[in-house]
């Protein structure tokens, strides 16, 4: 189960990883794509909405393709290794990219998606992490008041 506190998620790899997409990961994200960690989610988003997918839906081989055109390897590999060094912050990105070879699929278009799918997870838990802290803040203003 993802922490609605720590925007973490499980992920199997190599061995059980958990993937954090903290404000550091996401600035991280940032400097090396070029892009902030939003646009490559909007773009993600975009896709599914093409294809009508949602988070359970199996992703068909076309999309995949639009998802690895529209995303790219070396972006997906970018978000893949900030968000897995808190762990191991000996990690590299072509490390990171090694380690799409574990990830659960017979095939990289199965292995791509799963990682899309674990990415995009933990970035929605970033995101419920945000909206409660913003309603946390509310909440306490309203109190004092």
């Amino acid at each position: 189960m993802a922490s609605r506190h720590r925007c973490e998620v499980p992920i199997q790899l190599d061995i059980p990883r958990t993937l954090k997409l903290d404000f550091n990961a996401c600035a991280d994200f940032q400097e090396a794509a070029g892009i902030s960690i939003d646009t490559f989610f909007f773009r993600i988003q975009q896709i599914s909405k093409k294809y009508h997918l949602d988070k359970d839906s199996v992703v068909p081989p076309e999309a995949a393709i639009e998802y690895t055109n529209a995303l790219g390897m070396n972006h997906l590999r970018l978000i893949l290794w900030v968000g897995l060094r808190h762990d191991d912050p000996n990690l590299t990105v072509k490390d990171a990219g090694e380690l799409v070879n574990f990830a659960e699929g017979d095939n990289i278009t199965e292995q791509y998606s799963y990682i899309v799918s674990k990415v995009c997870d933990a970035y929605a838990m970033r995101q419920v992490s945000n909206e409660n802290k913003k309603k946390h803040a509310t909440s306490s203003q309203q109190n004092q008041g």
